[in-house]
Parts: structure tokens; sequence; C-alpha cells
């Protein structure tokens, strides 16, 4: 009996050796191909970087602060009501009023 547990105890730290051996070739291999397209975008850099040093029409949006990009203000967005969540309908009032005031919206314009 106790050899047939040192025999499983082998066989189980084979086993574990050869999974590591294999987990330690695909980090290789995966090392080598981030590497590889690390070279690639470096390569890339320098070429926009000289082209834009050439006097080139800049393509870098003028809304860049520091080094990481802002989107353009949002003129739709009233100014103080950015971040809130949409009321809910408890706020609104009742469904009835809302109704009225799209009714009459549709009605003042007659393009719709």
């Amino acid at each position: 009996m106790e050899r047939m547990i040192e025999v499983d105890q082998t066989m189980l730290l084979l086993s574990l050796q050869w999974e590591m051996a294999e987990m330690r070739r695909k980090a290789e291999e995966v090392a080598q191909k981030n590497e590889q397209e690390l070279q690639v975008l470096r390569r890339e850099n320098e070429e926009m970087k000289k082209k834009l040093g050439e006097g080139g029409p800049s393509i870098i949006p003028t809304n860049i602060v520091g080094k990481s990009y802002t989107s353009p203000p949002n003129p739709d967005v009233a100014e103080g009501t950015r971040g809130r969540p949409p009321p809910r309908e408890t706020e609104m009032g009742d469904e009835s009023c809302l109704m009225r005031s799209t009714r009459t919206t549709l009605a003042a314009d007659p393009n719709r």
C-alpha cells in the first residue's frame, strides 16, 4: 500500500513538473510576441515623431491636457447638470403632465 502511495506521489510530481515546464514555455512565447509588438510600436512611434517634427500638418487634437486626451465639451449639456443621474419618474411629476408637454412641443413645431 505504501509503495502505491509513493508511485502516485511520484506520478503527481512528474505531472506537475511537466505542467510547469509547459507554462514556462508558453510564457516565453508570449514574452517574445510582446517584445516583437513593442519593437513595431516603437518604430511606428519614431516615424510619427519624425513626421510631426518635419512641420507637417498636426494630427494631434487641440484639446489635450498634459498627456491625457479629454473629450470636447458638450454644448448640449447645460452647465451644472453634468454627472447628475436622470430624474426619476416621481421627480418628473405625473405622466399626464409629461404627455401634455410632449403634445404641446409637437404641436408647436409644424416640421415634426
